[in-house]
């Protein structure tokens, strides 16, 4: 019996989704860091994966986190939309900058609002909540990536 080298077909949008989200990002991780904390940070600026973000996820590390990057600076909203966890919301300027903090966000229920701080963004990182407050982090504190 001849063995075949392709998947099953039944594979095929498993594979699909995989390559899509997986090759659309040059880096699938990046380290974000200050003097004070380090993230391994999961990187989403594919359009697919920052709209999934952590969704379904039930737990985050202390030190792991998600690092959206937008082409543009602007005004970027979020949810929690198929939540698990809390989380604390980073928004970060082009210049690396935190521009605005929302802490504890929990889980929506029913409905599901969108969070902004209402300032320019190029980033932002989710992390775990009570991550932002154990470090001390501010409004102008910058970080590095």
């Amino acid at each position: 019996m001849r063995r075949s080298c392709n998947p099953p077909l039944q594979f095929l949008p498993v594979i699909l989704i995989f390559l899509f989200l997986g090759c659309n990002n040059k880096e699938v991780y990046r380290k974000v860091y200050s003097n004070d904390f380090c993230v391994r940070a999961e990187v989403a600026s594919a359009p697919l994966k920052r709209e999934i973000g952590l969704m379904h996820r039930k737990s985050l590390s202390s030190d792991e986190g998600m690092l959206f990057v937008f082409e543009k600076e602007t005004e970027h909203h979020f949810w929690m939309k198929n939540m698990h966890i809390p989380l604390d919301i980073i928004w970060l300027n082009a210049d690396k900058q935190i521009v605005g903090i929302l802490s504890d966000v929990q889980p929506c229920v029913q409905t599901c609002p969108g969070l902004t701080v209402g300032k320019p963004s190029k980033y932002v990182l989710e992390v775990n909540a009570g991550f932002a407050a154990g470090h001390q982090l501010k409004i102008g504190d910058g970080v590095s990536f």
